[in-house]
C-alpha cells in the first residue's frame, strides 16, 4: 500500500515541481526575447506574451490543485486521487498551446518551402491532435478520480490526442531538417549557419515528441498505468512546449551574430584583389564597393543597387543561399 501510495502522490509532487522550474526557465526566455527583439512582428509579440500569461495561469491552476492535496485535504485518501482542476490545465491548455506552436513551425515551413500543402497538412494534424485535446479535457471535466481518466469511452480520445501531438513534432522535425539540409552550398560559413539550425530543429522538436511520447507510454503500459507516473510529463509538457516556441525566437538573435557579410567589390575582375570582409567576397566591374547584410538583401536587390551589373555564378549562390535560409529564421 505504501508503494502504492508514492507513486500515486510522488509523480503529482515531482511534476509541480518540474512544472514551477520550467516557469522560471521560460520566463528567463520571454525576457530574453524582450531585450533581443523589442521591434519584432506584432503578431510574434502577442504569441510569445500569450503564450507566457496562459503558462504563469498553468501554473497557478496547478499549484492549487498541490495545494489541495498537501495543505487544505492533507491525509484525504481521496484527495491525490481527485481530479481538481487537471481537466482543464492538462488538456485543454496543452492542446492549444501544443497548437500554436506547431502552427508556427507550419508557417516557417511554408515560408521555406513555398509548398501550400506541406504546410496545411502539418496545420491540420495539428488541429486535429488539438481538437481531440480539448475534446479529452471536456470529457474529463464531470469525472471525479484520476483513474477513470484512462477507463471508457474516454481513452482512445486521450490516445489520439498524445500520438498525434507526438507525430506532428516528428513530421515537423524531419521536413525541417530535410529543407535545411537541402539549402547547403558547401560554402563553409553557409554550411555551419545551417548546421545550427538542424541541431535546433532536431533537439526541439524531440523533446517535445519525446515528452508525449514517454507520457503515453507510462499511462497506458501495464507496469505502471495503475500509478500516476505519467502525471510527471503531464503537468510539464506544456511548457516543454512553450519553450521550444521562444527559445526559436530567440535563437534568431545567436544565428543573426554568425551571419557571413556579403562585400560587394565593383572593381575590374582581372588583375585586381577582391577587399574581403567577415564573409563572402563578391567582384563586379566598376570601382565602388560596399558591403552587404546578406540576410537583409537578395542577390536582386544587391543587383538593383549596383546598377543591374553582372555578378559571379558562385557569389550569386552563396547570397541567394545565405537569403533564404535567415530569411526564414532571422527576420
Amino acid at each position: 500500500m505504501a508503494r502504492e501510495l508514492d507513486l500515486i502522490v510522488g509523480p503529482q509532487l515531482i511534476g509541480a515541481l518540474f512544472n514551477w522550474g520550467l516557469i522560471g526557465v521560460l520566463s528567463i526566455q520571454a525576457y530574453l526575447y524582450y531585450l533581443y527583439f523589442p521591434k519584432d512582428r506584432l503578431v510574434f509579440k502577442l504569441m510569445v506574451y500569450s503564450i507566457v500569461i496562459a503558462e504563469w495561469v498553468h501554473t497557478g491552476l496547478i499549484t492549487s490543485g498541490v495545494m489541495n492535496i498537501y495543505l487544505y485535504n492533507f491525509g484525504n485518501p481521496e484527495s491525490p486521487l481527485a481530479m481538481h482542476n487537471s481537466w482543464f490545465a492538462v488538456p485543454i491548455m496543452c492542446a492549444a498551446i501544443s497548437m500554436v506552436v506547431q502552427i508556427f513551425f507550419a508557417w516557417r515551413i511554408y515560408m521555406f518551402s513555398m509548398s501550400r500543402w506541406l504546410a496545411g497538412g502539418i496545420v491540420t494534424l495539428s488541429i486535429i491532435q488539438g481538437s481531440f485535446g480539448i475534446a479529452a479535457g471536456i470529457m474529463m471535466e464531470p469525472l471525479k478520480l484520476a483513474e477513470d481518466v484512462l477507463r471508457g469511452a474516454i481513452s482512445p480520445v486521450i490516445i489520439v490526442w498524445i500520438s498525434g501531438a507526438a507525430a506532428t513534432d516528428i513530421i515537423i522535425a524531419i521536413v525541417m531538417t530535410t529543407l535545411l539540409l537541402r539549402s547547403r552550398t558547401g560554402i563553409p560559413r553557409s554550411d555551419i549557419l545551417v548546421n545550427r539550425m538542424v541541431q535546433l530543429v532536431v533537439e526541439t522538436g524531440m523533446l517535445t515528441a519525446s515528452c508525449a511520447i514517454i507520457l503515453l507510454v507510462l499511462a497506458k503500459a501495464p507496469q505502471t498505468k495503475n500509478t500516476l507516473l505519467y502525471e510527471v510529463a503531464s503537468l510539464t509538457i506544456t511548457k516543454v512546449y512553450a519553450n521550444t516556441l521562444i527559445t526559436n525566437l530567440n535563437s534568431r538573435a545567436r544565428i543573426h551574430e554568425s551571419l557571413p557579410k556579403v562585400h560587394i567589390s565593383l572593381g575590374p575582375l582581372e588583375g585586381s584583389a577582391a577587399t574581403r570582409s567577415s564573409g563572402m567576397t563578391i567582384n563586379t566591374p566598376g570601382r565602388e564597393s560596399y558591403e552587404l547584410a546578406s540576410y537583409r538583401k537578395t542577390f536582386e536587390a544587391a543587383k538593383r543597387d549596383i546598377g543591374q551589373r553582372t555578378i559571379a555564378t558562385p557569389e550569386r549562390a552563396a547570397v541567394s543561399a545565405v537569403s533564404r535560409v535567415t530569411s526564414v529564421y532571422v527576420k
